[in-house]
Formats: C-alpha cells, structure tokens, sequence
C-alpha cells in the first residue's frame, strides 16, 4: 500500500502552514495528486478527509490535512509530521498574531496546551512521527 495520507499535527504559530505546503509541493512534484483543494479546518471535515483518504484506491492520490489537535491517525499508508518550536516562542507569536485580542489570553494555560500536543504526539506516533525544527525552517527552508 502506498501513501495515502499526510497529517501535519501540531501547536499553532510554530511553522505547521509552513510544512503543510511544502509537504503538498513537494507530493505535487513527484507527480501525485493531492487533495483537498482546500485547507480542511473543523473537526467533521477532517474526519471526512480522513475516511476519503483511507478509502481511496488510486496510488495516484494522497490526501492532506493539517491540524492543532492531535489525531490517532497512524498505520500503514499514513505519513504524520510535526513541527517542534519552543512554547515559549509559540505564546509570543501567538500574542502578536492575535493583538488587541490577546488581552484575555491566559499565558499559562496556552503553554500547557502546546506543551500538552507534543507530549501527546510523542506517546500516540513515537517515532513514527516526522519532526522538522523551527530554527530550521526559518534559517534554511
């Protein structure tokens, strides 16, 4: 069985945009087909990506999502990946993203949640789980 499904999974503002459309480019480039045309973002559309993807029959297709909740998508035919970034640095490009409506966002809880997605990736896709680095993406893409 060959590639059916690429799943970027990870905290937000830590590059996954990034890694999703090179991940996509890159599938384009050896001659696959991806699909969905769009981002798929609510949990009903991935779920429905997912089924699509697994029941797909062309060798021909793969299929690609991104998302910030960790999903137990693994096996055979399936490519995860992640981006790691410190939290510390997802919190201030968070911060800056969401600007004058960051005034309620709770520092403390934000860090957990990021750091909770990565600890969740690693006992859910250990090694399985392709990891590219921040700093790399940014200082040599």
């Amino acid at each position: 069985m060959g590639l059916k499904l690429a799943a970027v999974i990870s905290p937000p503002r830590c590059g996954s945009m990034w890694l999703y459309n090179a991940i996509r480019l890159t599938l384009q480039s050896a001659g696959f087909v991806t699909k969905p045309d769009e981002i798929t973002v609510s949990v009903n559309d991935l779920s429905k990506v997912v089924r699509d993807a697994l029941n797909e029959t062309s060798p021909a297709v793969v299929y690609t999502i991104k998302s910030h909740d960790v999903l137990g998508v693994q096996g055979e035919g399936v490519f995860g990946a992640t981006v790691m970034r410190d939290p510390r640095d997802m919190i201030a490009s968070y911060r800056a993203f969401m600007g004058d409506d960051a005034q309620e966002f709770d520092v403390c809880v934000q860090l957990g949640h990021f750091i909770r997605i990565y600890d969740q990736l690693e006992e859910l896709w250990g090694d399985a789980l392709f990891t590219a680095r921040y700093g790399d993406i940014v200082e040599r893409p």
